[in-house]
């Protein structure tokens, strides 16, 4: 599992490139596979995704649209692809990254797991080596996310004032990490995860004692949406004990990735991908300028994670997917869960017709100065956090920072999948956004947010 380069091809979705001639091109049209290799690009020898982000430069300036034209398969990304000025179109022409006709190219930030063998013959728990460094919080077998192991719900914890007594509460987890060990409590609109940092015998019960600060900052607000009695733990292999559960233990050497199968599932068939990247996309300025008409298009971004909450700091949400800050510890105000694509600095720019599955943080964000883009005629689903999210929640040094963006025919459905608080389409510090004619459903909170600040 050494990937060598920021794209490579996966067994399990190699391209379906043929050797024919070029078919018909309204500009300039550059062609990447999978398995491409080389510089030709061309649709007989197409190359790699890095490469053809890299003739668009030699392209530029252009009197033409130039076309990226990714042909079907699975584009294996592990480090965000970043595109800005230097990829851009210009005046009436665009710079095209979109799909082959009939085909579907998938940037997936995941990681092919194989090498299955039974661990637990009595309880039909697998396990498999992961490469060092692997750190997700979310799993997908044949397409289909699996439940990090949980349990003890409802239980009768007691609240101390370093986390919770419970009596039975186990105090050895050989095949665990205490410490990987995680509180879920919802409480009002709020979804807090608090992780574990010790677990002692207590007397006749056991202390459960919760990290620092997210344990203070959990208590921030008393009386009201605080963490109070948790309805749930989870993330230990002694917590599965429901098909389609799994924990990675993250300090064994090397990590070990253990799960149950659901009925009909074969762990020597069975395709299962770990996430190990936040972003797959990221548009940015350079020197001020940013980066415009540029238009991805039928395009299925797959496969990220988010580990914030793996730190000290726990998930405390604010509202709406946002996450509050705590005092000695750096970050925006109100940190955002990172998308899969994200429009950071960018104009004029429009995502038509693309997928967004399988996905640990948001599925696209549009943040300042970023105005004039276009997001339409796309699906997201199955999204640990926000659908899409347009601005930020600190006000922008400018009016004109974000304006003018349109999130237009969008399918919603199945986000806040792990982060139960999180909205479906959430506008922040925005001018003249236009939030139309979207569908949404099967969404744990609010479908759509608009506003921040109070």
């Amino acid at each position: 599992f050494a990937w060598p380069v920021a794209v490579v091809s996966l067994a399990w979705g190699l391209s379906t490139a043929s050797a024919d001639a070029d078919p018909p091109c309204d500009g300039v049209c550059i062609y990447a596979s999978p398995s491409g290799s080389g510089t030709d690009c061309s649709f007989a020898a197409p190359c790699s995704l890095t490469t053809g982000i890299a003739a668009i430069d030699l392209a530029l300036p252009i009197s033409a649209n130039v076309h990226l034209i990714l042909r079907g398969g699975t584009y294996l990304i592990t480090q965000p692809l970043e595109l800005g000025p230097q990829h851009s179109g210009s005046g009436a022409f665009r710079v095209f990254i979109e799909n082959y006709t009939g085909e579907v190219p998938v940037l997936s930030g995941g990681i092919g797991v194989t090498g299955w063998t039974l661990f637990d013959a009595a309880q039909n728990i697998y396990v498999a080596n992961v490469p060092a460094g692997t750190a997700s919080r979310q799993l997908y077998v044949n397409g289909v996310r699996a439940q990090r192991a949980r349990g003890f719900f409802n239980a009768n914890y007691q609240k101390t004032s370093t986390g919770y007594t419970l009596v039975g509460f186990p105090t050895s987890w050989p095949n665990s990490n205490v410490t990987d060990l995680e509180f879920v409590a919802l409480e009002h609109w709020k979804s807090i995860r608090c992780p574990v940092s010790s677990v002692t015998p207590a007397g006749s019960t056991t202390a459960i004692n919760v990290a620092q600060p997210c344990w203070d900052h959990a208590q921030a607000g008393a009386p009201y949406f605080i963490l109070g009695k948790p309805d749930w733990m989870e993330n230990a292999f002694e917590l599965i004990d429901e098909p389609g559960e799994w924990y990675l233990n993250r300090a064994a050497v090397p990590p070990k990735l253990y799960y149950k199968p659901r009925p009909g599932e074969t762990m020597t068939t069975a395709l299962v991908v770990v996430p190990n990247i936040e972003t797959l996309v990221r548009f940015q300025a350079v020197d001020g300028l940013l980066a415009s008409n540029i238009v991805l298009k039928g395009l299925t971004f797959s496969h990220t994670t988010w580990t914030w909450a793996d730190s000290l700091l726990g998930y405390i949400p604010w509202q709406a997917g946002i996450v509050g800050c705590v005092s000695g510890y750096p970050c925006p105000v109100g940190s955002k869960p990172p998308a899969a694509v994200a429009l950071d600095e960018s104009q004029d720019v429009r995502v038509e017709r693309c997928t967004f599955e399988h996905l640990g943080g948001s599925g696209l964000s549009i943040s300042g100065p970023s105005l004039q883009n276009e997001v339409e005629g796309n699906v997201v689903r199955d999204v640990a956090s926000v659908g899409i999210i347009v601005g930020d929640v600190s006000e922008p040094p400018s009016s004109s920072a974000m304006t003018n963006n349109l999130v237009r025919n969008n399918f919603v459905t199945d986000t806040g999948r792990d982060y139960y608080d999180a909205a479906g389409i959430l506008v922040g510090y925005a001018r003249d956004t236009q939030v139309t004619h979207n569908e949404l459903r099967n969404l744990p909170y609010t479908g759509i947010s608009v506003g921040w600040g109070w």
